[in-house]
């Protein structure tokens, strides 16, 4: 996951006693106190789903004087999907043809579903009848993801027809006189 940091630089005529940063990261105003060794004070955290956050620094010196940063927002976005119908043999297929489908997103978060003509269906080999169909992969969206969607056509031709003729049981060229 992504590494979020925010630093200010911190300085002081005296000494500082305290410095802390006032953030809604997690839903609810809390206060974290941060250390350092120069006047760079950084606090660093993981994930944050999609949402606007507010943060502001707090210094207090030695003296009880106290010093507060304008209050900052910080954004995060939802992610973009990539989502893939995948179909196979291609396209064109013969009737007889057993035809694989399959649907696939890089949001591992929630389920992607598959549909065929506007119905969802299971993933996997079928035998489909002769004409065109639409397949159509879903992502939904949720907090830190957009919703995705990947279509493809796929047609089913009518196989060859293959006609033999048996004449007194055999099938080969017969002369008859």
């Amino acid at each position: 996951p992504q590494t979020h940091t925010f630093t200010s630089t911190i300085t002081d005529n005296t000494a500082l006693q305290t410095v802390y940063i006032e953030n809604n990261f997690n839903g609810q105003t809390i206060n974290t106190t941060l250390t350092s060794g120069t006047s760079t004070y950084s606090y660093s955290r993981g994930a944050l789903g999609a949402g606007t956050y507010t943060y502001k620094f707090i210094a207090i010196d030695t003296s009880g004087n106290l010093a507060t940063s304008a209050p900052q927002t910080y954004t995060v976005l939802q992610a973009t999907l990539n989502t893939t119908v995948s179909l196979s043999p291609p396209s064109g297929a013969a009737y007889t043809t057993p035809t694989t489908a399959s649907c696939s997103s890089t949001n591992t978060q929630v389920t992607t579903t598959l549909y065929r003509n506007s119905i969802a269906t299971t993933p996997g080999t079928s035998a489909l009848g002769v004409g065109t169909y639409n397949f159509t992969c879903i992502t939904p969206s949720n907090q830190n993801y957009t919703r995705a969607a990947s279509q493809q056509f796929y047609t089913i031709v009518q196989a060859q027809s293959q006609i033999n003729l048996t004449l007194s049981g055999l099938r080969q060229d017969t002369q008859i006189f």
